[in-house]
């Protein structure tokens, strides 16, 4: 609800007359990143309440723990069943989360790349452009979300197997090394894009407007704190070492949701609210005027 929230003043604004063109871009875009994020959020819901897809996938939404406990046999069948259907849940959460992902962190990275661009302009070149242009940044976040998407799915974190006759094995080299070298390369892709987005940033500073010392300090926090995405994701798989591959902790399960609800409240749902805020200390007509006299003395054409 809080996306949902901040998505719709976003793009309420994003049309007013009253706030400037680049301000009024990163609106629009912001409200489709919390609208992305809410349909997939909503999808999620209905996992978490065991409610989705129908009645061909009844079998995999079923509620758990309800044995009576004194059939020592049912339990021991239904406990087995719980299990898997605990461990189908959160491979359809996690798939959904990727979905928005994808989605969700390219468009925030050509808008976070779009405020360093307004920073270039608003302080006349003080503040550098992006080394990497803001598209091929965003371009690297589908490629390192294909990545750990090999990492968390194709090899289920390079997770135990589970043979024919119910017992689990050891993964192959194979697909430890796809596996372990595929979360590798995202984490690797991941620190070139935060580079790239924060690289060169200086820190706040009294020869620049309170409203760009701000906005720097806004962009700096809403990167950092991706951070945390990756960390949430793998120690799990660290907590579970010795965990079947065919089985997942329903702790570990809720301790995911709270992080990543958490996380994106603050990334998505802080992007929109500060913009939204941003509205209400530069006017439009104010922030047109500095870009423009900066891409002036910058030499760029309007």
């Amino acid at each position: 609800m809080k996306l949902l929230g901040t998505g719709l003043v976003a793009a309420f604004l994003a049309f007013s007359s009253h706030v400037g063109e680049f301000t009024s871009w990163s609106l629009a875009m912001s409200a489709a990143v919390n609208f992305v994020a809410c349909w997939h959020y909503y999808r999620i819901w209905d996992v978490r309440n065991q409610v989705y897809l129908g009645q061909k996938y009844a079998h995999w939404t079923a509620k758990v723990g309800r044995a009576p406990a004194e059939d020592t046999a049912l339990l021991a069948a239904e406990k087995e069943h719980d299990g898997r259907v605990v461990y189908i849940q959160e491979t359809i959460v996690d798939g959904l989360r990727h979905s928005d992902w994808l989605c969700t962190l390219v468009l925030m990275t050509l808008d976070l790349g779009h405020l360093r661009t307004y920073l270039h302009y608003v302080t006349s070149g003080a503040i550098p452009d992006m080394k990497i242009s803001k598209e091929w940044v965003a371009s690297l976040q589908a490629i390192m979300i294909g990545f750990a998407s090999i990492w968390r799915f194709y090899t289920n974190e390079a997770r135990s197997v589970l043979r024919p006759d119910g017992k689990h094995q050891s993964p192959s080299v194979a697909t430890m090394v796809l596996g372990w070298g595929s979360l590798a390369v995202s984490c690797a892709l991941f620190i070139v894009i935060v580079w790239g987005l924060v690289d060169g940033l200086p820190d706040t500073s009294s020869a620049f407007p309170s409203h760009v010392n701000a906005d720097i300090v806004c962009l700096r926090l809403l990167v950092w704190v991706w951070i945390l995405y990756p960390v949430v994701a793998i120690t799990p798989r660290l907590a579970q070492w010795n965990t079947p591959g065919s089985e997942y902790s329903a702790t570990w399960s809720i301790v995911k949701d709270i992080a990543f609800a958490s996380l994106d409240i603050t990334s998505k749902g802080g992007l929109a609210l500060w913009l939204i805020l941003k509205t209400g200390w530069l006017s439009g007509d104010a922030e047109d005027a500095l870009v423009a006299t900066g891409k002036g003395a910058l030499g760029v054409s309007t």
